[in-house]
């Protein structure tokens, strides 16, 4: 990987970690079909942002063999 590469992961990495998302258009892209690239700037906007996850967020864990999945009042399903 060059050098330039190298910056770019570590500039996406430092604004990703501070809630940004990256989108990476081809300079060619943007000087031949602006309105495309803009197109996808828009559609990605209107998508709803995936919610973090939090430390409250229970973590993801299989059930054991055998293990009966409980409901909200307890009751086995």
């Amino acid at each position: 990987m060059g050098a330039m590469a190298a910056r770019d992961q570590e500039r996406d990495a430092h604004l990703i970690s501070n809630g940004f998302n990256v989108i990476r258009f081809w300079n060619s892209d943007v000087d031949q079909n602006l309105n495309g690239v803009l197109e996808a700037i828009e559609r990605l906007l209107r998508e709803p942002p995936p919610r973090p996850a939090t430390p409250a967020d229970p973590p993801h864990k299989s059930l054991r063999p055998g293990a009966r999945k409980r409901g909200p009042g307890g009751e086995g399903k």
